[in-house]
């Protein structure tokens, strides 16, 4: 069994996060977070933190597209949950046109800041060990 529980980020929006301590726990993860077999999938990873201007402008241009066809399509969006670069722009889109689509950030455990950098915008969270799985 995996553990889950929730966030509360302010008073209107709380979270539900999971902890996943064996590889085996995956397919419950997948199955708690609504990502059944069939069901398309976007995952979205790399740092576009501390980018100008310019960039950052095109960053966001890019995340909306994505978040619009997520949108359209019923695809879940995977990120690294943090509230910086790509993930902050991509859970930003979202929220600014009241998406629905699930957005779920994945992070290492003991990385994470509880709620300060974890990103709001997430209906589902999951977190990891670090160094890996044990079993």
């Amino acid at each position: 069994m995996i553990d889950k529980d929730s966030i509360q980020f302010s008073e209107n929006y709380q979270t539900k996060y999971f902890v996943i301590t064996k590889k085996a726990q995956i397919h419950q993860l997948a199955k708690a977070v609504d990502l059944g077999s069939g069901k398309p999938a976007l995952v979205l990873i790399g740092g576009a933190a501390g980018l100008e201007h310019p960039q950052a402008n095109i960053i966001r241009k890019i995340t909306d597209v994505i978040a619009q066809a997520a949108e359209s399509i019923h695809a879940a969006v995977i990120d690294g949950g943090t509230q910086a670069g790509v993930m902050a722009a991509i859970g930003h889109s979202r929220s600014k046109e009241a998406y629905q689509f699930p957005l779920i950030g994945v992070a290492v455990e003991k990385l994470v800041t509880w709620p300060g950098n974890f990103q709001g915008q997430r209906p589902r969270s999951a977190l990891f060990p670090a160094g890996g799985y044990r079993g």
